[in-house]
């Protein structure tokens, strides 16, 4: 189905769709593989992101030749519904030599996104079997054989998983159904360590506690904003992440080292359209102001990455090169000092 849809002379978009871990993607590199010889344009794999649109997560690594290629557009999951359609139509209006392979998780793909949809489900009873044997485990007792197939619901991903512990001798097959077997342990305890059913009066507790704890500390730093200097460079971060958060907009705290220049992403959408922030924090101290060159490199990562424009977030100041670098391009870069990292605390204060 896929050959006939994505190999012939006109241009199409083909789905394939199934829960996490059924081989989507790999399915879509073993076709790809296949038929590279007619893709003579090159094969490109895309990840889908919930901050750009399709079109142009594509155009940043996918030229436009005259010879058919194939784009293989990975988890579009991460994009709206709604607006997935209007993104693979931009996307074919764009790129009109591609052929497109998506994948996806929805069991069914939006109406009108694709012209063919693959839906991958379970392995049967009898493929349970050869995975089984060719991963050169024995099933044994056949009793045993069906439990075990029960127990994973014929999910691909997860008997390879199995099969590699059975095979490593890490587990007998009785352990790794004793280990599978269905448990609840509650998220909540109380001080001596008992579970808090759920329900119980005290789960609301613990939430309102926890929430005004987060509270009490930002009127904490609100009263006293000197403690800023006190937080670790992360601790920072995540300080910026709350008051965003709390500010209306989608935040997204990338990894704790080498985020390439970005520290967070926040998004928001409203009636005007869809808007994504490139975050970058630096907690320093007073007497170290901010320079020019780190604004040149956050200019630099949000043209890289195309977002909408950069904050540059800092418990410290900015030097007057750099303020006067910001005004030149005040629409891609804002700078918020000591004195507006204050401004926020306020104004998330206040929305609660």
């Amino acid at each position: 189905m896929l050959e006939r849809q994505l190999l012939g002379s006109a241009p199409g978009t083909a789905c394939i769709s199934g829960p996490a871990g059924m081989g989507k993607t790999a399915l879509a590199i073993m076709f790809a593989e296949t038929n590279r010889s007619a893709f003579p344009g090159g094969v490109y794999t895309v990840q889908a992101t919930p901050f750009e649109s399709v079109d142009r997560a594509v155009a940043r690594d996918v030229p436009d030749t005259n010879d058919p290629y194939l784009i293989i557009l990975d988890d579009v999951d991460a994009r709206s519904r709604a607006r997935l359609p209007y993104e693979l139509e931009a996307l074919r209006q764009t790129h009109p030599n591609a052929r497109v392979l998506v994948t996806s998780r929805n069991i069914q793909s939006p109406a009108g996104a694709v012209n063919l949809e693959v839906t991958l489900g379970g392995l049967s009873q009898a493929e349970f079997r050869e995975l089984l044997e060719t991963r050169l485990v024995a099933a044994g007792e056949s009793a045993l054989a069906e439990r075990l197939y029960a127990a994973f619901m014929g999910h691909p991903l997860a008997t390879t998983m199995a099969t590699n512990l059975l095979k490593s001798g890490s587990l007998t097959a009785r352990q790794l159904l004793e280990g599978l077997q269905s448990f609840t342990f509650p998220a909540i305890v109380d001080t001596l360590g008992q579970g808090i059913p759920d329900g119980a009066a005290e789960h609301g507790h613990v939430r309102a506690d926890i929430a005004a704890v987060s509270d009490q500390f930002l009127q904490r730093l609100h009263d006293s904003p000197d403690l800023l200097y006190e937080l670790t460079p992360r601790g920072f971060e995540q300080l910026v992440a709350e008051l965003l958060g709390r500010l209306g907009y989608e935040v997204t705290l990338t990894p704790p080292s080498k985020d390439g220049g970005k520290d967070i992403y926040a998004a928001r959408k409203d009636h005007l359209g869809a808007f994504l922030y490139i975050v970058e924090c630096k907690r320093y101290s007073p007497g170290n102001p901010v320079g020019v060159g780190l604004i040149r490199q956050l200019h630099g990562v949000v043209q890289a990455e195309q977002a909408t424009a950069g904050i540059l977030a800092t418990t410290s100041f900015f030097t007057r090169g750099a303020k006067e670098f910001q005004k030149t391009i005040g629409f891609q870069i804002s700078l918020k000092d000591y004195l507006g990292v204050k401004e926020w605390l306020q104004a998330a204060l206040g929305k609660r």
